[in-house]
């Protein structure tokens, strides 16, 4: 088994921290707006090991919070987007309605408010 370089290593842990930064400030805007409560790191499709960084099941709402898109990671290589775009489509076929943000979205608020519509036009069955 090849050796991981240390500063690969460090990096993908940068990366890792800021991730979990933004689905932590998009937990806690969703929290203060007063919405449901959103389930963390939930799998749509059965037996396969695809996770949405947030759900509301109830709701058929899945959340993405793509971190780090300047910066190599999972989202933007051809390999990761190739498994968004399949995961995506997936969970679409199933009837899921599928958000995907930015950091930006989540600091000025557009994550927030598209959450709100989402959580409107798809209520709770």
């Amino acid at each position: 088994m090849p050796q991981v370089p240390p500063a690969e290593l460090i990096a993908k842990a940068q990366a890792k921290a800021k991730r979990n930064k933004w689905q932590d400030a998009y937990a806690l805007q969703v929290r203060q707006a007063g919405l449901p409560k959103p389930t963390p790191e939930y799998e749509i499709i059965p037996r396969r090991k695809l996770r949405w960084d947030f759900c509301f099941p109830e709701c058929l709402i899945a959340i993405e919070i793509n971190g780090s898109i300047w910066q190599k990671g999972g989202h933007n290589t051809g390999t990761g987007l190739l498994r968004d775009y399949e995961k995506g489509n997936l969970a679409n076929l199933r009837g899921w309605c599928c958000l995907t943000f930015t950091p930006e979205d989540i600091k000025d608020g557009t994550a927030l408010d598209l959450t709100k519509q989402a959580l409107q036009l798809f209520p709770p069955f």
